[in-house]
């Protein structure tokens, strides 16, 4: 008689019923702890992004509120900086000259020092024969990265262009 051989074999299904129970639950059980890290992790991602996100946006609302503010300012005063800064009362660190301004800011964007500042005003001006062109740039102080800028013209009669 021939010995058969491994080749020659017939092949046998394998069922569920063939597993052991242990091994089943086992393999579940993983399987549902790998899902839950991984969604636990994910739903760790989505919410820090989240969190990131609306405290840019709150960054970026306040600096579009004080570049129309310092706007304002500078139309009220017929863009004389000395008399700007004179009618922002809250802020008491700042630096001018003739054709710029500088205001300085805290992580909440209030009023700060210049060395405690973590954003900054820069107000640049432009004179023309007819008017006076004005480019406010909120920034970064450490890295200088432009949060929000808004360019307007100011006519020497008065008035925004």
């Amino acid at each position: 008689m021939r010995k058969r051989s491994a080749k020659n074999a017939p092949l046998r299904k394998l069922s569920l019923r063939d597993i052991p129970f242990q091994t089943i639950r086992t393999v579940m059980l993983v399987t549902a702890a790998v899902f839950l890290l991984l969604s636990i992790a994910l739903s760790v991602n989505l919410f820090v992004t989240a969190n990131r996100q609306a405290d840019q946006a709150y960054i970026l609302e306040e600096a579009v509120s004080e570049a129309t503010t310092i706007a304002e300012t500078l139309k009220s005063s017929n863009g004389d900086f000395a008399l700007a800064v004179q009618y922002l009362r809250n802020y008491k660190h700042y630096r001018t000259s003739d054709d710029s301004l500088f205001l300085f800011y805290d992580e909440n964007m209030m009023p700060a020092a210049e060395n405690d500042s973590v954003y900054q005003a820069s107000v640049s001006m432009e004179t023309f024969p007819a008017y006076k062109a004005y480019k406010i740039r909120i920034s970064e102080s450490d890295t200088n990265t432009d949060i929000y800028v808004l360019e307007f013209k100011f006519l020497q009669g008065g008035g925004i262009q």
